[in-house]
């Protein structure tokens, strides 16, 4: 979950972020490796379930300082206080869930709890943007 978070916080933290406030990232990752296998990947997760939720994990990093792996945390915290994030098809969704994210075993399920979780229904259209291969891709956002 520590490298599949990336594609998240990539697009978030573009120059201009591609989903506004409130909105929701749907990142497609099995997370066959758990958060990961390193120090670092299981101090990240160790930091997400902080049960204050993502506040509570950027001010404990504010006040306490930060060891190796918690700056993904505190990037993946600051994110999640503006937008939600669902993972699909994580081989351990409680994992997923016990990191202050969503999850879901199929897109369409994540797809229709994003469009309600927007507002999104009758007359009131949601806004999709399929990034393919975001952790190689910088989005530019802006008038064509």
């Amino acid at each position: 979950m520590y490298q599949a978070s990336r594609a998240a916080t990539y697009l978030q933290y573009a120059p201009t972020p591609v989903v506004r406030p409130g909105g929701v990232l749907i990142i497609p990752a099995r997370c066959q490796e758990g958060a990961g296998d390193g120090v670092g990947e299981r101090r990240f997760l160790a930091a997400m379930r902080d049960p204050g939720g993502p506040a509570a994990i950027v001010a404990r990093i504010r006040r306490d300082g930060i060891l190796p792996g918690e700056q993904r945390a505190y990037i993946v915290a600051r994110m999640l206080e503006d937008v939600r994030v669902a993972v699909v098809g994580a081989e351990d969704e409680a994992m997923v869930r016990s990191a202050g994210m969503s999850a879901f075993g199929e897109m369409g399920e994540a797809l229709a709890w994003a469009a309600g979780e927007v507002g999104a229904g009758p007359g009131r259209a949601a806004e999709c943007l399929v990034v393919p291969h975001a952790l190689h891709t910088l989005p530019v956002v802006g008038k064509m």
